[in-house]
Formats: structure tokens, C-alpha cells, sequence
């Protein structure tokens, strides 16, 4: 091997930038009789022979990333992939890689094993090589390749996929595949990622090419006898029609397509349906094309050390993916999309898991999938149903004018297509589609760069949390959903308090006092205690039992001057064979430490609570009174547990859909000097945007949902009006991309966080720093600080972790901004913001304009 001098030891580059984070993979033996294919596509038992592939190559590397080696999986890495150097069909000299200017040199190969680690001197699982070579053929032709690489290889022949797969570089994979070449000259582009446990590649080619196998070109009648005259399949190696369905096999080494008589508007919908039949090579690819150059579907890669494939989901503009996602967390955190099911999502989010199936029973059979898409202007989304009920959604630049053929890619596989009906995108979806393009309430300060604790926000001064509550080893170390009032110029904090895990069984309500107006807190004590034993087991979160938390919608309530602690309770674990919500709890708070009896605002005692008196038997006539008189500042009815509707949508209003059927919740409500009630709601697809609904009265049903620019981790956000009008919006406002549910955390490598690998949800950005927005007229935040900002190492573990400063709650008393939140999950703190500092601040120029 020959390499000019400036390759030798040279240590790769780092960078910083948004592209670098972690990702998970997840085998999946699903979308496809997942069959393990030795020896590549071809069906018959006669290698062709190999020569080693000298000659000069152009290289590009070693480029440097900062993933952790344990969790990188190069083709999961949505900003991994689509840079200048993958896939291009151009034989580049020089390409631009986050931001700096990669320039090609010349590789003399001789046919060896090249240890890249070795080599360069680079950490395994922290580099990438690109080599492209131009090769000419004299007609079409199939060239055999045989590679054995340590990492993960990707092969893209004239700028489109020709092969994927690789391992963690533990030992050398064997990669045999067929590189399918056009008559003239052809641009080769191999990328090597390292692995884990190292890196290192070795090329052989075969010293003939192959015949490419012969394939169908004809017109074919559809499902239900549709397209007798306009539906087309070419490349296809067979292809069967008939009124109730159609079989297309396709080859393994390039695409085949069907194409079907289009409408003529470039916004368009296509629902389709099919089984899959089995895989007859790798990669595996399957894609709607919705118009000119654009296509989304999914690729399956092989896993060489295991033999199944793993599914990335793709956007593809021009046959070169824009965008990519992992298939594990769109199933969890789902892009979101005018196509999903509103109903069943809700229905979903009450049992912790997504599920975008819009009908019971359809689907049922695994192998059977509904695709929904669309596109509407330069944006496309994609459902799918009867699998993984996976949404995603995109925007195109340019791509909004585009009209052209319309159909069906695929690639290494067999399919039994049962529907493909294609139409013109109609008005209702459209116009829904619509209302989330010009959001009422909007994001004025730049986006915050992840990769800082600080946010990049500017730190305001001055500002000294007191610790209400440290967790100590002892147990009762995870605290969440803080709350704080004010009654009488005494302020109270009260938060959740479970041993060890967020709301499991045991978790009880913990709170403090201050009686002189914030100057000095009480010792913690317990304000609603356990209605069951604790989960106490770290490998037992799920232990059958009663979780309290303080109440969302008014943690503290008072009636006259009698102040009343306020819980909700909920069963965990099938206790009892219950599931759900059992009601609310109060409890008076007759001083420090001090408390009244325990007693249901529900009429009875739900079972499993029944040591404490349901309001109708309660016997004491003032907390009788009391309780009635809760209830009323709560709005609800004596009823209210027979009901079907959410307390808290009875007390804030019916819940709205979301203009895009997202998952939102965590709802709390601002007023804008001009009289606009904005309800601010957190997203539970991925988006990493804050949604808002607004209305002008209490008596109007609020407007649908629509996602807002504003950046969320996503978290809880607490909201509210300065005396002056001014509204402030307090939370964890740092994501990455957004609309991008594989977005990556950072993860600062001085912190112990110590079961990341376990239980941190990946979707999440750590929940740092804690951030103060003003609006002046409740519509553009223009002012943002962080108050709270770079973490403490986290000292326990437990389900439901999450780093950061979270879950604020916060209370204008004293000439002050209370606000109270729990860190990482373990100690609750309190922070007060003088209402001077905040006139102060919001007069100073905004340091973090946007550009």
C-alpha cells in the first residue's frame, strides 16, 4: 500500500457539532421474514473468483466522530449520513464535512489488510474513511466484491445504495455482494465506519463481471382490477397480477419499480397496503416514490455477525437520503403527522406506549402493513399502520412544485400487494395540514446550542438556590412534579416522593414551609403518606401498589384562611386487579409538621384507599364543607370519579386535538396583556417543540394544537403573567433539530450519570439548564436567561431518571418569582428572582437575538 505522507499518522480531526450523538440499535426480525442470507444475493452455490482490487483509490479521512463507541451505529446517525461524501455520484476532489473543507488524497492499494487503528493511530468507534474509485464497463453488468471489514461498510454505486451492512469490529465480517455497473464509466463510493472494537478493511473483486439477471418491464392490472392501463412494473423479476392482488419480486441489486397513473397536483395522497414474502438479498429497501425525486420508505441493512437486518426509515430526494432515522425510537417517540389517529393515540399515551392504529383488528397479521402518504407543498409525512405504528415527517426544500411519476421502489425483496390507491391530497387533511404553518406564539431568542450547558443562554446573575430536600442514601431518593403556593405571606412547596422509582408504588407527597415569606424553609416532612408499600427493589419498579403526587392543577389550595394540601392518587402494577386514576386527596396543613386528617374529595373511598373517609363520610362538618369547597375552585362536579373526562380538561376545558394528532400533555395556561389564553402543552412525539391552543373566553373550546418554534427537551414548563403583564415561561429549553425524533443528547463526559446505559430515554436532551423567557405581549419570547444550569453529578438510580433541572412550578409572592423544581430527579430547590431583577432584565438587550 502506497499513501501520500500527509495520511500517515495523522490523527483524525474533532468536531463539535450538532451531528455528533448517540444512538441505539435495535435488531428487528418484523417488517420482513427476516431471513439470514450467507454467502449475498446470488441464489447459487458458485463463487465467482476474486482477484484483490488494486489500484489507485481517492480517499477522504480519517474523519473524526465523537460517539460513544459502544453505542454507535453509523447508519442509524441521521446527521451522519447525508453529507457530501455519501453517496456521491460525482468523483469529488474536495467536500465540505461540518463545516471544514475534507480534501481527497490518493491511496495506492495492494490488495492488504488495512488496520485503520493501527494505521492512524485513532480510539476505536471514532473514525470514518471514504474511498471512491471510477470503474468502466463496457455494457450492464453485475461486479462481484468481496470485502472483509472490521465496522460497518456502505457501498453506493453512481450515487445510489449498493450495499450495507458490518459488525462492532470484533473480528474481520465477510461481505459478499454485487455491485451493479452501467454501460460507460461508473463512480464507486465505499464508507467505513469503525467499529467498537476497532476498524479495518480488505477489498477483493471479481475478476469477471456477471450477467445481470433478466427482469420484467410490462403493463400490469392492479388490486381490484385498478390500472389496467396505467400501472407499469420494470426491473421487477417477477411480477403476477389479478384482481385481488399483485406479487413483485425484486433483485437485490438495484431497485425496481411500479409506477401508477398520478394526479395531476404535486400534493398528493397514497395509501397502500401489501404483505412482505421474505427478503431475497440485502439491502432490502421499500419506498413510496410521492413525486420527482422523492421517495420515503425503509432500507434494511444486514447484520453481519448476526445474520437479521435492521431497519433504518429514510427520506430520499434524488435517490440520495436527506434524512434518516432509526427505527427503535420513531416506535417510541414517533414524528408526528396529519395522517395519525388522534383518538388512539390518546388512548395510547394512558397505557405508556404509542400506537397509531386507526382502526381495532386492522392489520392484525404482522407481516401485513399500511402505508399512508402524503405530501403538501415541500413537506411529506409517512404512516405506518399494523406493525410498528410508526409516523415521520419531513420538509423538502424545493421540492414544492414537483408533480411526475408516482409509485412504488423496491428492492431485494417480495411483496403481495393488496392496494395502492393514489389521489390528489384532499381539502380537509390539507387545510388542517395548514393551520400549524403561522403559530401564535413564537420563538424570538436563538436556538440553543445543545452541546453547552448553559444552553448558550445568557446566565442571569445573582441568583442562590435553597435546597428544601437532598436525598440520602437511606431511601426516598427520587423527588419529582414540585409545586409551590402562596397563602398569607407564607410560602409551600410540596412534590412527589417515591424510594426510588418516578410514581411507583409507595411514592407519597413531601413538602416544606416557610412562615416568615421565603427567608428560612422548614425541615421536609411527609404531607400525604404511602397508601402502600414502597417498590424498594431496583429491579422491580413495577411492584403492585398506590403512587401520590401532588396535584397538577393546584398543588395547594385555601379555604377562607385554612390552606389545604391537594394529591392525586393512582394504582401501579395491576394492585388489587385496578388500573387508573383513583381520585383526589386533601389534607389540611395546620402548621410545620403540623397536619389535619387525610380524606377523599371523591364521594367514596376508592378501593385500596379506603383508610382514609370519602367526603359523603366525613364527619367532621367544617373539612365536609371544606371539601365541597375545594372541589368548586377545582370545577368539579361531586361526580367527577364516574365520569369519563380527565379532572384536569374539566377544570382547564375540553382538551383539543393537535392540528397534527400528536401526543400532547402537561398543559398549563397563560393570558396575554391583549386577553389571549394560551395553553402551553408539551409534545410526546419527538418534535421537540412546544404546542400551543389558544382561546379569547372560558366558555370557547380551545383551537387545535399547533406546533410552535419554541425548543423543548422535552419537559414540563411552568407559565404565568408578571405584575405588569409580562409573561414568562419557565422550563428545559434545549433540544438539537427539531422535528427529529432520533435526535441525539449530548452527554457531557464529566458527569456520573450512573444508569444511563439502562433507563436514560434517549429521545430526551438532559433537562439543563433551567431557562426564564419573557414575552412582552404573550406572543414572541424575546428575553431568555438560564437561571439554572450545569448539572451535579446524579447520586442514586432508579426508573424514570432524567438529568437536569425539571419540572418547575412557580408563585409571584413578596415581591418576588418563587420558583421550586427537582434536580435530577433527587433534591428539590427553590429559586427566588426579585420582581426588580426582572424589570431590570427585560429592558437589557436581548444577548441571544437570532442572527
Amino acid at each position: 500500500m502506497k499513501l501520500d505522507t500527509s495520511a500517515v499518522g495523522r490523527p483524525p480531526r474533532r468536531r463539535h457539532s450538532p451531528r455528533h450523538h448517540l444512538s441505539r440499535g435495535l435488531l428487528l426480525a418484523g417488517l420482513f421474514a427476516l431471513l439470514s442470507i450467507p454467502g449475498g444475493a446470488r441464489e447459487n452455490n458458485d463463487s465467482p473468483e476474486m482477484m484483490p482490487w488494486r489500484g489507485a483509490w481517492r480517499m477522504f479521512g480519517p474523519i473524526a466522530s465523537q460517539k460513544d463507541p459502544g453505542k454507535w451505529r453509523p447508519w442509524f446517525e441521521p446527521r451522519l449520513e447525508p453529507t457530501a461524501l455519501d453517496g456521491s455520484p460525482e468523483f469529488l476532489e474536495q467536500a465540505d464535512v461540518d463545516g471544514v473543507q475534507e480534501q481527497a488524497r490518493q491511496l495506492i492499494y495492494d490488495g492488504q489488510e488495512l488496520d485503520l487503528q493501527r494505521m492512524w493511530h485513532t480510539n476505536a468507534g471514532q473514525g470514518l474513511l471514504y474511498l471512491y474509485r471510477q470503474e468502466q464497463s463496457d455494457g450492464d453488468a453485475l461486479l462481484p466484491v468481496e470485502a472483509r471489514a472490521r465496522g460497518w461498510l456502505k457501498v453506493w454505486v453512481n450515487g445510489r445504495l449498493a450495499y450495507a451492512g458490518g459488525n462492532d469490529g470484533e473480528t474481520w465480517g465477510l461481505h459478499r455482494f454485487e455491485i451493479p455497473l452501467q454501460s460507460g464509466q461508473n463512480t464507486l463510493g465505499f464508507r467505513l465506519a469503525a467499529g467498537r472494537d476497532g476498524w479495518g478493511l480488505a477489498l477483493q473483486r471479481g475478476v469477471k463481471m456477471l450477467p445481470p439477471p433478466e427482469t420484467i418491464g410490462r403493463e400490469v392490472t392492479g388490486p381490484g382490477g385498478a390500472g389496467a392501463d396505467a400501472w407499469r412494473v420494470d426491473g421487477m423479476l417477477q411480477a403476477q397480477d389479478s384482481a385481488e392482488r399483485l406479487l413483485l419480486s425484486a433483485p437485490a441489486f438495484q431497485a425496481a419499480t411500479l409506477r401508477v397513473a398520478a394526479p395531476e397536483t404535486g400534493d398528493r395522497l397514497v395509501k397502500m397496503r401489501f404483505k412482505s414474502l421474505g427478503a431475497l438479498g440485502r439491502p432490502v429497501e421499500c419506498f413510496i416514490a410521492l413525486k420527482d425525486g422523492v421517495e420515503v420508505g425503509y432500507s434494511g441493512h444486514l447484520n453481519a455477525e448476526t445474520g437479521q437486518y435492521q431497519v433504518i426509515w429514510q427520506v430520499r430526494e434524488n435517490g440520495r437520503s436527506v434524512w434518516e432515522i432509526d427505527h427503535r425510537p420513531v416506535t417510541d417517540w414517533a414524528g408526528v403527522s396529519p395522517l395519525a389517529d388522534f383518538t388512539e393515540a390518546q388512548a395510547a399515551l394512558e397505557q405508556s406506549r404509542m400506537d397509531l392504529d386507526g382502526q381495532a383488528g386492522r392489520a392484525k397479521d404482522r407481516a401485513e402493513q399500511e402505508w399512508i402518504a402524503a405530501s403538501r407543498g415541500d413537506e411529506i409525512t409517512l404512516r405506518v399502520n399494523g406493525m410498528e405504528n410508526l409516523v415521520l415527517r419531513h420538509r423538502i426544500a424545493g421540492s414544492a412544485g414537483r408533480g411526475g411519476e408516482l409509485g412504488l421502489n423496491l428492492r431485494g425483496c417480495s411483496v403481495e400487494l393488496t392496494e395502492f390507491n393514489a389521489q390528489a391530497l384532499p381539502a380537509d387533511i390539507a387545510s388542517r395540514w395548514a393551520l400549524g404553518d403561522d403559530p401564535p406564539v413564537r420563538w424570538e431568542v436563538a436556538h440553543p446550542d445543545p452541546y453547552r450547558t448553559d444552553g448558550g443562554y445568557p446566565v442571569m446573575p445573582g441568583l442562590e438556590p435553597i435546597t428544601l430536600y437532598r436525598a440520602n442514601p437511606e431511601g426516598w431518593t427520587f423527588c419529582h412534579h414540585a409545586k409551590i403556593a402562596s397563602f398569607g405571606g407564607r410560602l409551600y412547596g410540596s412534590w412527589s416522593n417515591s424510594y426510588m422509582h418516578e410514581d411507583s408504588a409507595g411514592t407519597r407527597v413531601r413538602g416544606s414551609i416557610s412562615l416568615d415569606g421565603g427567608k428560612t424553609w422548614s425541615p421536609s416532612f411527609v404531607m400525604l403518606p404511602s397508601l402502600s408499600d414502597p417498590a424498594d427493589d431496583l429491579e422491580d419498579p413495577h411492584k403492585p401498589g398506590v403512587s401520590i403526587w401532588p396535584n397538577e392543577f393546584g398543588g395547594f389550595l385555601a379555604v377562607e384562611d385554612r390552606v389545604y394540601v391537594l394529591g392525586r392518587a393512582g394504582y401501579r402494577g395491576g394492585y388489587l386487579g385496578q388500573s387508573g386514576q383513583m381520585g383526589f386527596l386533601a389534607r389540611q396543613i395546620l402548621g410545620v409538621d403540623e397536619m389535619g386528617p387525610v380524606f377523599w374529595l371523591n364521594e367514596h373511598a376508592p378501593r385500596g384507599g379506603e383508610q382514609y373517609s370519602g367526603l359523603a363520610d366525613v364527619t367532621h362538618a367544617q373539612l365536609r364543607a371544606d371539601g365541597r369547597a375545594l372541589l368548586q375552585q377545582l370545577r368539579l362536579p361531586d361526580d367527577f370519579m364516574d365520569r369519563s373526562v380527565e379532572p384536569r380538561d374539566i377544570y382547564r376545558g375540553a382538551r383539543p386535538e393537535a392540528v397534527d394528532f400528536s401526543i400532547i400533555s402537561h398543559d398549563p395556561i397563560y393570558v396575554s396583556p391583549d386577553g389571549m389564553q394560551v395553553r402551553v402543552w408539551r409534545n410526546y412525539n419527538g418534535t421537540h417543540r412546544i404546542y400551543v391552543s389558544t382561546r379569547h373566553s372560558d366558555t370557547e373550546a380551545w383551537s387545535l394544537a399547533v406546533p410552535t418554534n419554541i425548543p423543548d427537551s422535552p419537559s414540563g414548563v411552568t407559565v404565568g403573567e408578571l405584575p405588569d403583564g409580562t409573561v414568562y415561561l419557565i422550563g428545559n429549553q434545549i433540544a438539537g433539530e427539531l422535528d427529529d425524533p432520533d435526535a441525539r443528547p449530548y452527554r457531557n463526559p464529566t458527569k456520573v450519570w450512573p444508569f444511563a446505559e439502562r433507563d436514560f430515554q434517549s429521545e430526551h436532551f438532559p433537562r439543563d439548564p433551567l431557562v426564564l423567557a419573557l414575552s412582552r405581549d404573550g406572543r414572541g419570547f424575546d428575553r431568555a436567561w438560564a437561571i439554572r444550569h450545569d448539572t451535579p453529578n446524579a447520586r442514586f438510580n432508579g426508573l424514570g431518571w432524567i438529568p437536569g433541572f425539571q419540572y418547575p412550578d412557580a408563585v409571584i409572592a413578596n415581591g418576588s418569582l418563587w420558583i421550586i423544581y427537582s434536580v435530577n430527579k433527587e433534591d428539590v430547590e427553590v429559586l427566588e428572582i426579585p420582581l426588580e431583577k426582572l424589570a431590570e432584565a427585560g429592558e437589557s438587550p436581548a444577548a441571544n437575538a437570532p442572527d
